[in-house]
Parts: C-alpha cells; structure tokens; sequence
C-alpha cells in the first residue's frame, strides 16, 4: 500500500498499529476454523562448533553444541459454545535432543518434557 506525498512522489503507508500482545502462530490460529482436531509439529536446530572472544575471534576451546528440539501440539475445538465463542482445549509436548560440551568432555541427552495444558474459548 502506497501514498501520494507531495511532488507526485510515492511514499510507503505507515504500518498499523500492533496489539500488546504476542503474534505467535499459536496465540491466534488454535480456534480459527472452527470446531475439530489440530495436530501440528513445530522443530528446530541449533549447531554452533566455537566460540569467539570479545574481540569476535575464534577462541581456543574445541567447543560444540548441537540441539534439535520440537513440540508438538494437538488442539481439539468442539461444537460447544459459550458467550459465542467456540471451546476447546490443547497439549503442547516437547522433546529435545541435545549434545554439548567441550571435546571429549560434553555429554548428550534426549528426552521429552513437561505436557502444558491449557482450554481456550
């Protein structure tokens, strides 16, 4: 979206306004269409193999960090409402797999965390 400023010269719209709140997937698309099953899988990795001084050079330790993590989520909306809106609740499960360490000297280890329930409307 475009303006017209003065002298004919195009000048990008002001953007609008953002509510005080989170903009994660998850604050807004859980109920958005309507009653049923949601199951979604979230994943990231994270690989770094050195650290660098304050000077941004490499530092002398043979260091390295490798994560892959994931949460998955499964929403169920049902045809119940109340006050209009439609009611639902949801299970967010993580799982990590993580090896860190100096060299010879890190360790490693999987596993899946503490479910998060929650009901939304």
């Amino acid at each position: 979206m475009y303006s017209v400023a003065a002298f004919g010269q195009a000048a990008p719209a002001p953007s609008p306004p953002l509510p005080p709140t989170g903009l994660g997937s998850t604050a807004f698309l859980d109920a958005e269409g309507g009653p049923g099953t949601l199951f979604q899988w979230n994943s990231n990795v994270y690989v770094a193999n050195r650290v660098n001084d304050g000077a941004g050079n490499r530092a002398p330790i043979d260091f390295r960090n490798y994560a892959q993590v994931g949460i998955l989520h499964v929403a169920h909306t049902t045809k119940f409402t109340f006050l209009g809106a439609y009611v639902g609740g949801e299970v967010l499960l993580p799982v990590a797999n993580v090896n860190v360490g100096p060299g010879s000297v890190g360790g490693s280890s999987a596993g899946v965390g503490d479910a998060i329930f929650g009901a939304y409307m």
